[in-house]
């Protein structure tokens, strides 16, 4: 199967090798049924879009929910295929947001486990410090399974090597359902999210459901980091530094593909810019061009933007977090928290799983769960204990899908 991050530059292109979650799925007996649309290039193209999910190759990908929904993304036809049910699960990729975002909005449940428990050899890069692979599926129990499968250490991935890491060969011993609940430490955060009175009453519904099961809930969490804004743009200017380099190295290894560095995607797209470029969805390739162009200055400071932002996100924000309250998770209704974006410069894990819908057009949105670095086991055990107290998936159906 062709793999194009949604692009035309890439059609023909002939890789060497499966991905690496690849072969480890097909050696467990995942059948491979396709590739699913995308935000092309990972949403790391455009800006100025009035949706996501959108490609050269696939055109839009409809909501799940939705009629001209946003599916949100870039994972976009992942989470609808899993919420339609046209595949058993999914494979996503993460760099900030990519998971989680699409899986809210599809009414599934999505993981991005930290980086280096599964590996990202053979996966088309944004930055090799914060990418990361993760399985999406309609119940956690799938996605716990999926995981059990795909993570591991992989010679042509360094993260997946590193020391300290906490790998489980069977992720579904921690799945308790709603007795999963009883005792945990869960902190609620609200922080920098818009609280509409509607999402206040389902956190509230949701807050006194866990309580119901035991859980110790700590409302009204706060983060006490500092420079929250100047981290995020030092973030964003990771992202820029790393891909021309990342991308460079997934393209050399292409066969039949004249693709070779960004400047050749670039060029590309500006020799095709009828088909590449979209009116409403892809008007430019701005984060292209301010990629390639970033000084030499600031990818001299590479690593020291990276140790600050891992600081921040990690020991700083979350890990602070928790050991502040003592807390065994954080809780937030919206997958644009800060958590999303810290979790990200940290390389820490998260989960979303079906809450609610907004009564205006139906749509879903998740409970996302994060934590520090490996605790892929007690994310999934929070996750699912509120997903079977909840039942929220139950209530409403995908507008394509005939029986779930």
């Amino acid at each position: 199967m062709q793999t194009t991050a949604g692009s035309l530059a890439l059609i023909g292109a002939r890789v060497i090798r499966d991905a690496h979650v690849v072969d480890q799925l097909r050696q467990a007996g995942a059948i491979i049924l396709g590739k699913t649309s995308l935000s092309e290039w990972s949403n790391f193209r455009a800006t100025n879009k009035s949706r996501e999910g959108w490609s050269p190759r696939g055109g839009p990908v409809s909501s799940a929910y939705v009629t001209n929904g946003n599916p949100s993304g870039s994972s976009s036809g992942s989470a609808v295929a899993v919420s339609a049910g046209l595949c058993a699960a999914a494979v996503g990729t993460e760099t900030a947001g990519s998971i989680v975002s699409p899986s809210s909005v599809a009414n599934i449940v999505g993981l991005k486990p930290t980086v280096g428990l599964t590996s990202r050899s053979g996966v088309i890069p944004i930055s090799h410090y914060h990418d990361s692979v993760g399985p999406m599926g309609r119940t956690v129990e799938d996605v716990a399974l999926m995981l059990e499968v795909m993570q591991g250490v992989d010679s042509r991935d360094e993260a997946t090597q590193q020391v300290g890491t906490t790998r489980h060969g069977n992720y579904s011993q921690f799945l308790r359902g709603v007795e999963g609940l009883r005792g945990l430490r869960l902190g609620i955060v609200t922080q920098g999210i818009n609280m509409t009175k509607e999402l206040e009453d389902v956190v509230d519904k949701a807050i006194a459901l866990m309580r119901l099961h035991g859980a110790i809930i700590i409302e009204s969490v706060n983060f006490t980091s500092n420079n929250d804004s100047q981290m995020f743009d030092d973030l964003w200017s990771l992202f820029l530094i790393t891909f021309p380099k990342d991308i460079a190295n997934y393209l050399m290894e292409l066969r039949n593909t004249t693709m070779r560095s960004l400047t050749d995607l670039i060029e590309f797209n500006l020799n095709n810019t009828d088909e590449e470029f979209h009116p409403l969805f892809a008007p430019n390739q701005y984060i292209f061009e301010l990629s390639n162009n970033f000084t030499k200055s600031l990818s001299m400071n590479q690593s020291s933007l990276l140790n600050k932002t891992r600081l921040w996100g990690g020991q700083l924000s979350i890990d602070a977090t928790l050991t502040k309250h003592n807390l065994d998770a954080l809780v937030t209704p919206d997958v644009f928290s800060p958590l999303t974006i810290m979790a990200s410069a940290a390389g820490y894990p998260l989960i979303t799983v079906p809450l609610g819908y907004h009564q205006a057009n139906g749509e879903p949105y998740g409970l996302m769960i994060a934590g520090t670095a490996w605790s892929e086991a007690m994310l999934l055990r929070v996750a699912h204990g509120f997903e079977q107290a909840s039942r929220v998936r139950d209530q409403r159906r995908p507008i394509y899908a005939e029986r779930d």
